[in-house]
């Protein structure tokens, strides 16, 4: 692999340049790069396609996001006609900056696809970016979770408010 491209290039000859320039063992950095290979060779077009595939998941993860601010919203809306209790404003509150986290870490991922997709000039460079490729992929994955988890809670605590009978009754167990 050039020095200043990123070029067709047999994955051993990645390899053993990476080896030789960092502590990591080779068949970790044949792992590391077997997303970034065709045909036993790591090649642009391969790493733009693991790129488009980590994007799409990001992609995801935004979308879950999303859905669960549109579910706070109505579920802001519903506490705005709830009893005027310090339950409700410390739950919405709460709901709020878990979204606003969520918010935060889907902008960082997208920070980061976009830092690993570029200065790919050497082997090292190469290698870092799909062990970062990996990782935005398993950060993206539970940024999905954990909205859904988000949404579905938003959806219990504006049933919750809708029914007093419910109020009490978590108030009572609580």
């Amino acid at each position: 692999m050039s020095e200043t491209a990123p070029t067709e290039t047999p994955i051993d000859e990645v390899v053993d340049a990476v080896a030789d320039r960092t502590d990591e063992e080779p068949e970790s950095i044949r792992t590391w790069l077997d997303p970034l290979t065709d045909d036993g060779r790591v090649s642009p077009a391969a790493i733009e396609s693991s790129v488009t595939d980590v994007a799409q998941v990001l992609a995801t993860a935004e979308t879950r996001v999303d859905l669960a601010t549109r579910t706070h919203d109505e579920a802001t809306e519903a506490a705005a006609d709830a009893p005027d209790l310090d339950v409700v404003d410390v739950r919405r509150r709460a709901f709020g900056e878990r979204l606003d986290d969520l918010r935060a870490d889907v902008e960082a991922l997208g920070d980061e696809l976009r830092s690993a997709r570029s200065g790919l000039n050497s082997p090292v460079a190469v290698y870092r970016a799909a062990f970062d490729l990996h990782e935005i992929t398993t950060d993206a994955q539970d940024i999905v979770r954990i909205a859904h988890d988000l949404e579905t809670e938003l959806e219990a605590f504006e049933a919750w408010l809708s029914s007093a009978n419910r109020r009490h009754d978590a108030l009572v167990d609580e």
